[in-house]
């Protein structure tokens, strides 16, 4: 019986021995990148040859310093880092004059290459209220929001699962992440500012970026979606 375990493993067997059919996987209408962080035994450049062979369009994840590597095979992130950690993010005043600055290299590299998102976190709570995290990650992002804006850059911040990993993880909600993007235009959704999805059955999509799909637990597939019309092409 095919399992979600077992097709993982046939997709990454099929990647590393060259099975994959590289036409069918470029048929799609979902463009597939690779997150670098789940494959380090590979080197960056076997991992961007492989993924330009079976139809992947980039590997996310990976310093404007690394983008070179892929750029030979026709690759470029769907995704890159903004600014601050998982750990170390928006929810803390303490952080945003680094965060700030981090954002601002950042956004002008992903601008100058194409790039389209950059990720950043709220953080960990460390018995932070969620009604002062999220004042202080709308601050955070409201001063960096006009450059994202005027360089056509979306920022992404990140959903994650502190149920199974990510402990104390601020932003584990779909709501409030969508609270703050809320708060960071008055009404509506910015067009700068959107959502990175964990694969979790949530569905506000129209305040999503950037989803991750996982097989199995390995969440080692990213894909990246239409933000202009996401509620659509994710049904």
């Amino acid at each position: 019986m095919l399992t979600r375990r077992s097709a993982f493993h046939a997709v990454v067997a099929g990647m590393l021995t060259g099975t994959t059919n590289a036409s069918t996987a470029s048929q799609g209408r979902l463009k597939q990148s690779v997150a670098r962080w789940c494959y380090q035994k590979m080197t960056l450049d076997d991992l961007a040859k492989e993924g330009a062979r079976i139809g992947l369009k980039g590997i996310d994840l990976i310093s404007h310093q690394e983008w070179p590597i892929v750029q030979k095979y026709g690759l470029m992130p769907a995704m890159t880092p903004g600014a601050g950690t998982i750990a170390d993010g928006l929810n803390r005043k303490e952080n945003h004059e680094r965060l700030e600055r981090e954002f601002r290299e950042n956004i002008e590299h992903a601008a100058a290459a194409g790039v389209p998102n950059v990720i950043t976190f709220s953080g960990n709570r460390r018995g932070l209220p969620d009604d002062i995290g999220l004042d202080n990650t709308v601050a955070g992002l409201n001063r960096v929001k006009k450059l994202a804006e005027d360089k056509g850059v979306t920022i992404c911040l990140e959903l994650l699962n502190s149920k199974v990993d990510h402990k104390d993880y601020q932003c584990d909600h779909t709501a409030w992440g969508v609270e703050v993007i809320k708060h960071l235009s008055g009404i509506g959704i910015p067009a700068c500012v959107r959502l990175t999805r964990q694969d979790q059955c949530q569905r506000q999509y129209s305040a999503t970026a950037h989803s991750h799909s996982r097989l199995g637990n390995c969440g080692c597939l990213r894909l990246s979606l239409s933000i202009t019309c996401l509620s659509e092409s994710m049904l």
